[in-house]
């Protein structure tokens, strides 16, 4: 499928014009523009505007030109910049949540040692501050992990919807 940006056609007829060989018949003249409307639903071709977006469907009797306006190659180009953002987002969201399980794991081990214990055995007030940052870590880590977790569900949905995109 290509893609047509509207300069000063006006409407149907004179997209097709600028689409369509000269010489077809009027069934396949008329089959082109049944795939042209098609292809572009909620389009109203009785007022195009320049700088609209038409989709053009593969069909017998288009225009061989051996040009292309270049649109499909900047498509093809968001789809692949947009890929490697989110797949950069989900290793990066990934690595930020392992470092901070290594911190998270370093203060539990402080905070679990012999001398902060002893200290603690001594000190109520230590010890309810220390269970309280604990319990709170614990709550920290599962909340991050579930939040990795859903970004990288939602990167995967993303990235198939511009798969699907793609397609059109």
């Amino acid at each position: 499928m290509g893609f047509l940006v509207v300069t000063d056609q006006s409407d149907l007829e004179a997209v097709a014009n600028s689409v369509l060989r000269t010489r077809l018949s009027k069934t396949a003249r008329a089959a082109a523009l049944d795939g042209i409307r098609a292809a572009n639903p909620g389009l109203d071709f009785s007022r195009l505007k320049p700088g609209a977006v038409i989709r053009i469907p593969t069909t017998d009797g288009l225009k061989s030109t051996g040009k292309t306006d270049g649109l499909d190659t900047r498509l093809d180009d968001l789809r692949s910049m947009t890929n490697d953002a989110l797949e950069r987002l989900s290793a990066d969201s990934t690595a930020a949540n392992q470092a901070n399980d290594q911190e998270r794991n370093a203060t539990l081990t402080l905070l679990k040692s012999d001398a902060v214990a002893g200290l603690a055995g001594h000190l109520p007030a230590l010890k309810e501050s220390i269970d309280s940052v604990l319990k709170t870590l614990e709550e920290d880590s599962k909340e991050e992990r579930q939040q990795v977790k859903d970004l990288i569900d939602s990167v995967d949905v993303w990235t198939r919807q511009l798969e699907k995109l793609s397609a059109l």
